[in-house]
Order: C-alpha cells, then structure tokens, then sequence
C-alpha cells in the first residue's frame, strides 16, 4: 500500500474505520472480524452489498435463503461493525435496509504489523 494508507498512524489495538476502510488491529479484534467473516451466506451478503445499499428482502431473494436467516446472518456483520441497518416506511410496512461500512479491509496482529502493511518499515 501506499503511504496514503488510511490506517497508517494508528498505534493501538481496536477496530477502526477510516476513509472507507476498514482498520482492525490485534489477535482479539482479528479474531472478531475473522469469525464474522467465516461464513459462506454473510461473505455473499457482503458482496452483494459492494454494489450498494439494498433491503433484507432484496438479499434474501437474491441468495435464495429465508428472511429470518438472512437477518440473523446480517445481525452477525452489525455486531462486528461491518454493515449497518436502518428502517425505512416501505409499501407493505417498515423494512431494512443494510448497508456495508467499508471498501476494503486491513487486518494485522500487532500496530507494527499494521503500518508494515501501510508501506512503513518492516518491524
């Protein structure tokens, strides 16, 4: 990466979202996003919101899974801060819609590790 990293300058451990990005800083927090992440369904739900902001109905008609299981998958993603949700009057009642907090990811074990990846000196 370039020295136009978004998570350079960050010195501690934590869960930090700067310019789009996602900046996740030790074994803990790594190990938060990770099990957020290891799952099939909410890596699809994920992708699916890279082109924007859709509803609980729409995400569960495209991965053709229940709504129930597609709001507890999302519910998973909004623990770890990596989507968020908000409820919006729709035709037939209140709906959700999601919307993912991020372009891209940084995951690294140590503040060190992290500005390695940012283009800074090896540690």
């Amino acid at each position: 990466m370039a020295s136009s990293c978004p998570c350079r300058g960050i010195d501690k451990e934590g869960i930090f979202e700067r310019d789009g990005v996602y900046c996740v800083v030790g074994p803990r927090y790594v190990l938060a996003v990770a099990q957020a992440l290891a799952s099939e369904t909410r890596l699809q739900i994920l992708a699916l919101l890279a082109g924007g902001m859709k509803s609980l109905d729409e995400i569960s008609a495209e991965l053709g899974q229940s709504k129930a299981n597609i709001s507890n998958q999302i519910k998973r993603l909004e623990d770890e801060g990596l989507v968020y949700g908000y409820y919006e009057a729709g035709r037939r009642g209140i709906k959700k819609l999601v919307q993912t907090r991020f372009r891209a990811a940084v995951l690294a074990l140590t503040p060190e590790g992290l500005q390695a990846a940012c283009g800074g000196e090896e540690p």
